[in-house]
């Protein structure tokens, strides 16, 4: 007897507890569905190839971006006009004068992630002349907020090497390709050509 009261006890809490375990569920996920998903787009395209004056090095590759909408607190500033009146002398006299007010506010903001990948082909790596052994690509990335950075990458190998760097908010994106030495690009420059 003591076995069967104990199982049906034990059976009675199981069903309790999966019927909170149900409820909490079920919460959750009304407030999951409550809350306003982040849109998110992405977009892949290639570039390339490009070569060095010379044909000897060679850059290939791909930009993924993604959009992302996110939510950016800010201050908001607004003025009204009053009017302060008071007696002097039997006389009235008022003043115009600005109240200055401020709200802390939401708005969503459109941010653009950009990833550049890259191939850099090192056709001639073991040249006569020491000067220009290496394959060099330069990017130039210019921001939104007319800010320019540059990201290089080089290969004195004989075999292909992948690179890979990312910017935030980007206008245009422009590599060129040389060739070089093992620490900076020297001779046979490409030019800019447009990535992005």
């Amino acid at each position: 007897m003591r076995i069967v009261t104990r199982t049906l006890a034990g059976l009675g809490t199981a069903a309790v507890l999966t019927a909170g375990i149900s409820a909490t569920a079920g919460a959750a996920n009304a407030a999951t569905a409550a809350a306003p998903a982040k849109a998110q787009t992405t977009t892949t395209f290639e570039w390339g190839p490009y070569f060095s004056a010379d044909h000897k090095a060679k850059a290939a590759g791909e930009v993924v971006v993604k959009v992302d909408k996110i939510k950016v607190g800010h201050w908001k500033k607004w003025y009204t006009w009053h009017v302060k009146c008071w007696k002097h002398d039997g006389k009235k006299f008022c003043k115009k004068y600005q109240k200055p007010h401020k709200k802390w506010v939401f708005k969503w903001v459109e941010v653009k992630h950009y990833t550049v990948h890259s191939t850099l082909w090192n056709k001639k790596w073991y040249p006569t002349t020491w000067k220009q052994r290496c394959a060099w690509e330069t990017f130039k990335v210019l921001h939104n907020d007319g800010k320019v950075t540059f990201h290089s990458f080089d290969n004195c190998h004989k075999f292909p090497k992948d690179f890979t760097f990312q910017a935030k908010n980007v206008d245009k994106i422009w590599v060129n390709v040389a060739r070089g030495n093992h620490f900076k690009p020297l001779a046979q420059h490409s030019g800019w050509k447009a990535v992005v």
